[in-house]
């Protein structure tokens, strides 16, 4: 894996059941079928403050994400997803690369800790390094 989609969402709250079904059975199967989408993975948080759902999409590279392939998604959404999407009140998504990898902690990990930070600009190589020792 070299690139990682993560996507943070609230359900519309009178619908989080058909929210599940169209990320399960639509969303997640769309995406999958794109050549260099490894695998996905869906989360529910533990508190109820703050986004209620993450999915992690593991990448051969973030340039997948701008193969025609991909950007069909947006262009050919079913009434479904254009209507799902449209009624979701809170989504967050971003695109990291690879700095740093390590031995496979787990497999099937059952939690994710996610903390996004911005180093400086031009003190990449610093934070890089300070955060490998």
């Amino acid at each position: 894996m070299q690139g990682l989609l993560a996507a943070f969402m609230n359900p519309p709250a009178d619908d989080e059941g058909g929210f599940n079904s169209w990320y399960d059975e639509e969303h997640v199967p769309l995406r999958l079928a794109v050549p260099g989408f490894l695998c996905a993975s869906r989360y529910t948080a533990t508190e109820n403050e703050g986004p209620r759902y993450l999915a992690l999409y593991e990448l051969d590279s973030v340039d997948v994400l701008k193969t025609s392939q991909y950007q069909r998604l947006a262009q050919e959404r079913s009434d479904r997803e254009t209507d799902m999407l449209r009624r979701i009140p809170m989504m967050d998504r971003r695109v990291a690369s690879l700095v740093l990898d390590g031995p496979a902690w787990t497999k099937d990990a059952p939690y994710q800790l996610i903390v996004c930070m911005t180093p400086p600009q031009g003190g990449e190589d610093d934070f890089v390094d300070w955060y490998r020792h």
